[in-house]
Formats: C-alpha cells, structure tokens, sequence
C-alpha cells in the first residue's frame, strides 16, 4: 500500500503553488499596468547600433522595441534612429547623440507632457495632430519649447542650436538672458552663460546639413 505523503509535503506543495499564483498575478500587473504606464514609444526605424540605459542596465533597440520614460537613449557613429512616441509626435535622432526621455505623459488626443534632455547630438521632432500641452527640448544652452510644429536641435556640452521647419518654436537660453519665438525658416544659436543669439533666416546650406543630419527612412 502507498504511503501517504507528508503533512509538511503538501503544505509545501500548496505554498509553492500559491507563490506561482501570485507571481504570475503581478508579472500579468506589471505588463498591464506599471510597465504600459512606463512606455514613452517604440522604435520605427534604425540604421546602425543604438541603445537604450536605464536604472544602470543598458539594451540595445532594434524596430520595434519600447522605449520607456527616463531612458537615455544613445546612437553610436553611423546610426541613427527614429521613434514613434505614444503622444503622436516622431523623433529621428541623428549619428552619435545622446538624448533622455525625461517625461512622456502625452496621449494621441491630446494634452500632457514630453520633456526631452539633449545631452549630445541632433534631434528633429515633428508634432502629431493633437498636441501635447508641453513639448520641449532642453539643449546645454537653451531650451526649445514646441507650438504645433517641425524643428530641429543640435547640442554639444556648451552649445545649443535649434531651427524651426513649420510652425513656431519659443527658444529660452538656459543661463544667459533672452528668449526668442521662431517661425518656419529661422534659426537661433546660444552658449552656455552668454545671452541668447539673434533669430535669423538660416541659409539653404545650414538648413541641408541639419536636414540631412537628421534624415531617416519612413
């Protein structure tokens, strides 16, 4: 006759299965809630090698995968990368730059936020029909605040030079004074700790070369 099993064996079988239960239950949270709550967009497009850091672990992305706020999302020489953020708007982040995702609460309708940090590099950001209620981009010396438009940024540690394609962007120097409203075709420089540039008419030469810095594939 078989013996039994014992008393302490199947209270252990139980515990195990109600661990199981419950580790299944948060994993099935976490995709559903936390780490949805967390995704600030997904890769469209790449050429190249580019990565995504966060919380000290790094990955390398590839078309298709997320990209969740607070990434600092980095392309290597010859890369480039474009995003599709879940509040409409498109990034297409040039060779060598380095960028976080600092905030992205926008939604497709409308309203929110998407604070991007541009540590190194160049960035163009094209708004999607419903507009967030802030969309900027911070620079080393300025910051590029977006209304309904297509613009690009180029940063390095002591610079910051921003170009509006459509629409108008309000530019405010992040140490020296000033602060400036471009519409299509202007352009502004600044340095870190001197006054805010003058806005001009870029010339068809600077404007193909930040157009081609950031050119990616659809």
């Amino acid at each position: 006759m078989a013996t039994p099993p014992a008393p302490w064996r199947s209270t252990r079988r139980r515990c195990l299965k109600r661990g199981l239960g419950l580790a299944l239950a948060v994993a099935a949270l976490g995709r559903s809630g936390g780490a949805f709550a967390a995704e600030a967009g997904v890769v469209a497009w790449l050429r190249g090698t580019a990565t995504a850091t966060s919380g000290g672990s790094t990955r390398i992305l590839h078309v298709g995968a997320v990209v969740h706020e607070g990434d600092e999302l980095r392309t290597l020489a010859s890369a480039r990368i474009s995003l599709q953020l879940a509040g409409g708007a498109t990034l297409a982040i040039g060779e060598e730059s380095r960028l976080t995702v600092t905030t992205q609460t926008a939604s497709p309708t409308g309203g929110g936020s998407v604070i991007l940090d541009l540590l190194d590099g160049i960035v163009r950001a094209v708004l999607g029909p419903a507009r967030p209620d802030i969309f900027e981009v911070r620079g080393r010396a300025a910051v590029a605040a977006a209304r309904a438009t297509d613009f690009i940024v180029a940063s390095t540690p002591t610079t910051t030079a921003v170009f509006t394609a459509a629409g108008t962007v309000a530019v405010t120097a992040v140490e020296g004074p000033g602060e400036a409203v471009l519409t299509a075709g202007q352009g502004v420089d600044a340095t870190r700790g001197e006054p805010l540039g003058p806005v001009k008419e870029w010339g068809a030469g600077r404007v193909a070369e930040f157009e081609a810095r950031t050119a990616v594939g659809r």
